[in-house]
């Protein structure tokens, strides 16, 4: 149950809603001036501008030349549909000129259609900044500056593919500005980013390059393993799925779903209530749905040309399936899944009801999948006031969607496990099957994490070459049987340069090959004329990012102190760049034992281990070792949740201190979903806590709390088991990380181990109190 917000009171909504309209401006000149941009007289104080641009896009620019307004303190209500400009009200102090040639320049540029995407208000923030501290006017803007804004981006760490594409939007909007002298407007547009003004040309050696290439900016190994485990994971559910249809289109007993008998199963299979009835029902679902979308395959991507799909939609809409059923080619009306469509499916689960036309309103739709969940609507309704039944059906869908949206698939909302079933989603049998763009996405994970190449060359990669798969094209050089999958780079980046083919070999015999046949396999039936085998439009690239923040928010990504990540971008996956270095990493390992002693001593290497797959002569090595390390990495990465300090920090202002360490949010604990409280006091369940923050000064008392845990351990060994075994080995795994992540680590383990035997001997200290448990004596134990 939400809490209530104390402060979220009527009359202080009605006192902003009384500021809002005090605050709305209407005089606004729209007309162009002879600069070309639109006139625009601001009031003396802050107002808000209505604007209209390309196809109707609109949008409310809230203007605070006057007084600066925080937008985040705004309620979301009132600021809906609404845009301020962070810089604004800095720059207009400043230089009030040049702050509205700005504002005016963003007017023509939202009003010609060029705000797709943020990029474009990036591309003000950074000039703005950049003026404003450094006491530069617009009439004063010369090459350097634009040089220097870039330069100084490329020392951040924000991605290349982001500093690109920011620069083009940012060259557009110097172009714009009439104060800016034509030469300069020249010299930016012939701009190459890549290379900074005014330096030599410089002979690195191999040390150097690693420095100035920003490696720290890239995942480290630490995240790298923990993205490839859970692609991997996400992958071998879809490989699981795809193997169970099969063996049911072989042999399975039950009746088929949509029919008198099989509907009547399937109900009291639900009813009963029991895993072992519920599998089975999943099962009818899923051999049914293979069924369905085999049919609806065959019928929009085979004999387009014999028959009319658009007149077919039709007859199904009007209900007229044995009309639509005869209308199509005699080779696909003697195929048994077309056949179970038409006389079985539709007849049953759409009838002649208009409610449940839902179902297939898309029918014969390219890019539409006939939901299982939309066509059971029907039969489900109708067995309303069936004894037990909503109960049990409750309960079954939570009991599949537990089992098949765990964290790590980033399909569903794991916080609402329903959310597999609503209409609005793609259905749960689309996404374990791999009929959806999901698929195309955690291939493209592995591909990067397999190859070191980047985005741009996995979605370019051609889903036939002279009519013959991508698969099916091998490598001539290999030393054992792999395919070759060529894709483009583009090189000069701003300029728009030539572009430079990459190829990435596949070992045959490798998981990475068997995932990519499964994939084509997939998308041969939804889409088998695409010319791209991954993504295949501009609609997949665009929702990179989203698909990107549900992986790595469902798989709680974290870095080497525990800390969950803030962002995800596969442009920061490492990559393989330096050959001598590559071979020195190698050298001594010939074995998969050596690789897995080296990457259990070291998970800190300069070359980034996931990458060294990109050779053939060690991908099948390297596979097979990953592969057997992968448990281990997963359950260490998943039970720690605390943050770790292990950099020297202290703790700064008010704390709320633990047993084991600081506490950032005792009134929202998530060591354990089920545990709902108001104050959380469980301190011996901090470290699987993410509120909870380990400083240097914690490590002596987790340190003492493995000798309370060992102690417990030696006396009463079935208690320990049930109780204490997972708390004992979050407290060991925290030292272990701090000791190996920490500057200085070994000693300051050292020093921490030392105070800690001496309270654990001395019997007149105590670091902690001792473990309380009904059943512990605790005589006994001290």
């Amino acid at each position: 149950m939400g809490r209530k917000n104390l402060f979220s009171k009527t009359d202080v909504k009605e006192a902003f809603q009384e500021k809002k309209e005090a605050i709305v401006y209407r005089g606004i000149v729209s007309n162009r001036s002879n600069d070309g941009l639109p006139v625009l007289e601001l009031p003396e104080e802050n107002f808000e501008l209505p604007i209209t641009g390309y196809q109707n896009q609109n949008t409310i620019l809230i203007l605070d030349h006057n007084e600066k307004i925080n937008i985040n303190a705004i309620p979301v209500k009132l600021r809906k549909g609404k845009k301020s400009l962070s810089w604004f009200h800095e720059h207009y102090q400043f230089s009030s000129k040049d702050a509205v040639i700005l504002l005016r320049v963003l007017l023509k540029d939202y009003q010609e259609g060029n705000f797709n995407n943020y990029d474009k208000f990036y591309a003000y923030e950074w000039l703005s900044n950049y003026l404003t501290t450094n006491n530069i006017t617009l009439l004063k803007f010369s090459l350097y500056d634009f040089d220097k804004i870039l330069q100084d981006k490329l020392d951040s760490k924000l991605s290349r593919g982001r500093i690109v594409a920011v620069s083009k939007q940012l060259k557009n909007t110097i172009k714009l500005i009439p104060i800016v002298s034509d030469n300069v407007k020249a010299s930016v547009r012939s701009y190459i980013i890549t290379n900074a003004l005014d330096k030599p040309k410089e002979i690195l050696s191999a040390e150097e390059r690693i420095k100035k290439s920003k490696l720290i900016n890239d995942y480290s190994d630490y995240v790298m393993f923990q993205i490839y485990a859970y692609v991997n994971a996400c992958l071998s559910e879809i490989k699981e799925a795809n193997d169970r249809a099969e063996d049911l289109m072989e042999e399975f007993d039950e009746p088929d779903l949509f029919s008198r008998e099989g509907l009547k199963r399937y109900r009291e299979l639900i009813i009963n209530n029991t895993a072992e009835s519920h599998e089975i029902a999943f099962d009818m679902e899923l051999l049914a749905y293979v069924r369905i979308e085999n049919a609806h395959g065959l019928i929009i991507n085979e004999h387009r040309h014999n028959y009319d799909i658009g007149s077919l939609s039709e007859d199904i809409l009007a209900f007229q399936y044995e009309k639509a059923y005869h209308s199509l080619p005699l080779d696909l009306k003697e195929n048994p899944d077309v056949s179970y469509l038409f006389n079985n499916v539709l007849p049953i689960a759409i009838a002649n009801n208009k409610d449940a036309k839902d179902g297939v309103k898309y029918f014969g739709e390219r890019k539409a999948f006939l939901k299982l969940h939309q066509l059971l609507n029907r039969p489900l309704k109708n067995w309303d006031k069936v004894k037990n039944w909503h109960e049990s059906l409750a309960d079954y869908k939570n009991r599949i969607a537990n089992k098949y949206c765990c964290n790590w698939i980033f399909y569903g909302k794991p916080e609402n496990k329903s959310y597999i079933f609503s209409g609005r989603h793609k259905g749960i049998h689309n996404l374990l099957l791999g009929f959806t763009t999901h698929f195309d996405y955690l291939i493209m994970l592995l591909l990067l994490c397999e190859s070191g190449r980047n985005r741009e060359v996995a979605l370019s990669i051609p889903a036939y070459v002279n009519n013959v798969s991508v698969l099916k094209m091998y490598a001539p050089f290999a030393t054992e049987p792999s395919c070759l999958l060529t894709g483009k780079k583009v090189r000069g980046h701003v300029n728009h340069g030539g572009a430079q083919e990459e190829s990435i070999e596949i070992p045959t015999n490798s998981v990475l090959y068997e995932y990519l046949e499964l994939f084509e396999e997939a998308k041969a039936k939804s889409n088998p004329n695409r010319e791209l085998f991954i993504g295949n439009a501009d609609e997949f690239r665009s929702s990179c990012i989203a698909y990107g923040e549900s992986f790595r928010t469902n798989c709680f990504l974290k870095d080497e102190n525990g800390t969950l990540l803030n962002e995800f971008e596969t442009s920061r996956f490492r990559k393989v760049w330096s050959g001598e270095i590559l071979i020195e990493y190698l050298e001594g390992i010939n074995t998969k034992d050596d690789l897995i002693k080296a990457i259990g001593e070291d998970l800190r290497n300069t070359i980034p281990l996931t990458y060294l797959l990109q050779s053939s002569k060690t991908e099948g090595m390297l596979t097979t070792a990953i592969v057997g390390l992968q448990l281990k990495f997963i359950e260490n990465y998943q039970k720690i949740a605390a943050q770790l300090k292990t950099n020297g920090e202290t703790p700064s202002g008010k704390r709320e201190q633990r047993y084991l360490c600081d506490c950032s949010d005792p009134y929202n604990p998530d060591h354990n979903e089920s545990y709902d409280t108001e104050y959380c006091n469980q301190f011996d369940m901090c470290l699987g806590c993410s509120r909870a923050v380990v400083y240097e000064e914690h490590i002596p008392r987790i340190i003492y709390r493995c000798f309370q845990y060992e102690q417990l351990l030696k006396n009463s060994p079935e208690l320990y088991s049930s109780h204490y075994e997972v708390k004992h080995n979050l407290a060991k795994e925290v030292i272990e990380r701090f000791k190996s992540k920490s500057n200085n680590g070994q000693e300051k383990h050292s020093l921490a181990f030392n105070l800690a035997v001496r309270a654990w001997e001395d019997p007149e200290t105590h670091l902690l109190p001792p473990i309380v448990h009904p059943k512990i004596n605790i005589v006994e134990i001290e």
